[in-house]
């Protein structure tokens, strides 16, 4: 008897310290998305295989709530050209009571291949009228061996 007054007490107490935990617990909801990159500015030297090279990338925000989260980069098919990458600037909204005004924003994205040779970067643009992606600013470049 005493071990289930035990187990009674147990399960009771953690109900109480559970039970004020909803779904809803003050904050903000957030909301991840991406958002379109208006330019990509390449450095005119591009470091060897294993180095990092710096690209500025700047985006378009809508508005004052919206903040970057990191560099979503995916790699693609090779094609003819080399290697291919996917990358969309990956963003975080707090709340949905946000003041509209668009605003470029740059990041640097630090690229470092581990192979030489040709490199495609698409980065994401928008999407396209049937809601697919589209990568409309398209970097190429040759990196070098070490």
């Amino acid at each position: 008897m005493r071990i289930f007054k035990s187990i009674f007490l147990f399960g009771a107490f953690a109900f109480l310290l559970t039970s004020c935990l909803g779904d809803d617990r003050g904050g903000e909801q957030t909301i991840y998305g991406n958002l379109p990159v208006t330019a990509v500015l390449v450095p005119a030297e591009i470091n060897p295989a294993g180095s990092i090279t710096e690209m500025d990338v700047t985006y378009l925000t809508t508005n004052a709530c919206q903040s970057f989260v990191r560099f979503d980069v995916r790699e693609d098919t090779p094609s003819r050209e080399g290697r291919v990458y996917n990358i969309a600037v990956s963003a975080a909204q707090q709340g949905t009571d946000c003041p509209i005004e668009e605003e470029e924003k740059t990041e640097v994205l630090k690229f470092n291949p581990s192979f030489a040779g040709e490199y495609m970067l698409n980065f994401w643009t928008g999407n396209n009228e049937d809601g697919t992606p589209k990568f409309e600013k398209v970097v190429q470049i040759t990196v070098p061996e070490e």
